[in-house]
C-alpha cells in the first residue's frame, strides 16, 4: 500500500474498532441486565456473572462485526468526501479500485476474524456457557434454594423442597417444567441429591412419580419410579430434547460437525442439522465482504456540496438492513428444515453481487443500468462509441 492507502486504512480501521467496541458494550449491558439475577436471586459471585455475560459476546460479534465494518466504511468515505480529500485523490488520477484497496484489505481481515469466531470461538463459548449454567443450577439446587419455598430456576421451571439434611440430601422434592405450551411435566419424590456423571450435574430422585399432562386434556400420564435422574444441564433445552444429552450442532467444533461419531445420538436423530450448521458457519464471513462493497459502491463517488450525500447513505443502510434481515429469515428457515441449508449463502452472495454492480456503476456513471455490471462486447463499442 502507498501512503494514501495506509492513511485510509488507518482511518477506517480506527472507526471500525471504535464502532465495534461501542456496539459490543451496548450488547454486553443488555446481557448484564438480563443476567443480573445471578447475583441478586441465585447468590453467584461477580466473577461468575462476568463469565456468563462475557461468553455470550462471541455469538453477537458474528452479527456486530459486519455492521461495524459497514459503519466504519460509510464514516470514512463521508469524511473523505466532506473534507474534499476524495476530490484531491480523483484529481491525482487515483482510480476507484485503488481507492477501494484499503477498504478491501480491512474487509478481508474482518471476514477472517468473523470466520474464526464462527468456526472456533463462538461454539467453544457456547459450550463453556452451557457448562457454567449447569454448575450454577446445580449450586442453586444444592445450596441456594430455601426449604419450604417455591423457587424458579428459570422461566417455566419451578423447584420446591421440604427440607435439606446436613449431608445435603433434599427431602420432599417437587419439580414442575411448564416451558412448552402443550405439556406440563411434574416430578414428585420423597428425597434426592445432586450427583455428577461425566461432568454433567443430575438431580437423582428416589421414590416418587413423574406426571405428564397435556394442557388441553383432563387426564395425565403417571409413572412411579424408585430412582429417576433429571439432567440439570438440559433445562436450557426443550423437554422434547431432554433425552439428547449430547451437544447440539451450534456447540460443536468443525471437526465434530464434519466427522461426527457413529454412535452420536444427536447426529443419528438429525444428520442434516450438522450439514446445515456447517453451511451457516461458512456463509457468515461473506457478510463483511458484501457490506463493504455496498458501502463503497454507493458512497465512494465524489460528490460536491450541491449534490445530495444523504440519499446514497440512506440507500446503503436500507440495502444492508434488508440483506441482513434476509439472512435471519434464511437461518430460521434452515432451523425449521435443514434440507434448505444452501439458502444460507443467498443473502450474502446477493449483497456481494449488488456491491460489485454498484462499484462498476461508480466507475462508469454514464453507462446505463442494464450495462453497468458487464463490459460491452467489442463489436458494440464500434457503434456505440466509448463508455
Amino acid at each position: 500500500m502507498g501512503a494514501i492507502e495506509r492513511y485510509i486504512f488507518r482511518t477506517a480501521g480506527g472507526a471500525f474498532l471504535a464502532t465495534l467496541i461501542a456496539l459490543t458494550g451496548v450488547i454486553w449491558v443488555t446481557q448484564a441486565l438480563a443476567r443480573f439475577n445471578l447475583i441478586t436471586a441465585q447468590g453467584q459471585t461477580l466473577w461468575i456473572f462476568l463469565r456468563v455475560t462475557g461468553l455470550s459476546i462471541p455469538v453477537f460479534l458474528l452479527i456486530i462485526a459486519p455492521i461495524a465494518l459497514f459503519v466504519a466504511t460509510a464514516f470514512t468515505l463521508s469524511r473523505l468526501n466532506g473534507d474534499f480529500e476524495l476530490v484531491a485523490m480523483g484529481a491525482s488520477t487515483l482510480s476507484p479500485w485503488r481507492l477501494f484497496k484499503p477498504f478491501a484489505a480491512l474487509g478481508l481481515l474482518v471476514a477472517l476474524a468473523v470466520g474464526w469466531l464462527a468456526m472456533q470461538a463462538a461454539p467453544q463459548a457456547q459450550r463453556s456457557l452451557r457448562a457454567i449454567i449447569a454448575e450454577i443450577r446445580s449450586d442453586v439446587v444444592t445450596n441456594i434454594i430455601r426449604p419450604g419455598r417455591f423457587n424458579a430456576l428459570e422461566q417455566g421451571i419451578t423447584f420446591h423442597i421440604r427440607d435439606r439434611t446436613p449431608a445435603g440430601v433434599l427431602q420432599g422434592i417437587v419439580v414442575e417444567d411448564s416451558r412448552t405450551p402443550e405439556q406440563i411435566y411434574t416430578y414428585l419424590a420423597e428425597q434426592g441429591a445432586i450427583v455428577t456423571v461425566e461432568g454433567a450435574p443430575y438431580l437423582l430422585l428416589e421414590n416418587g412419580v413423574a406426571i405428564r399432562r397435556e394442557r388441553t386434556a383432563r387426564n395425565a400420564d403417571v409413572v412411579e419410579f424408585q430412582s429417576y435422574a433429571i439432567d440439570l444441564s438440559q433445562f436450557g433445552a426443550t423437554p422434547g430434547n431432554r433425552a439428547k444429552q449430547n451437544l447440539n450442532p451450534a456447540e460443536r467444533s468443525m471437526m465434530e460437525l464434519l466427522r461426527p461419531a457413529e454412535d452420536d445420538a444427536t447426529y443419528r436423530a438429525s444428520p442434516l442439522s450438522f450439514a446445515a450448521e456447517v453451511h451457516q458457519r461458512f456463509s457468515v464471513p461473506l457478510y463483511p465482504v458484501a457490506f463493504v462493497l455496498i458501502a463503497y459502491g454507493l458512497l465512494g463517488q465524489v460528490r460536491t456540496t450541491r449534490q445530495s450525500r444523504l440519499m446514497p447513505l440512506v440507500a446503503a443502510v436500507l440495502i444492508v438492513a434488508v440483506d441482513r434481515a434476509l439472512g435471519f429469515v434464511a437461518t430460521q428457515l434452515i432451523n425449521g428444515n435443514p434440507k434448505l441449508a444452501l439458502i444460507a449463502y443467498l443473502p450474502p452472495l446477493a449483497g456481494i453481487v449488488i456491491g460489485l454492480v454498484l462499484v462498476q456503476r461508480m466507475q462508469h456513471p454514464n453507462r446505463g443500468w442494464t450495462e453497468m455490471a458487464l463490459p460491452r462486447p467489442a463489436f458494440l463499442k464500434r457503434f456505440a462509441g466509448p463508455a
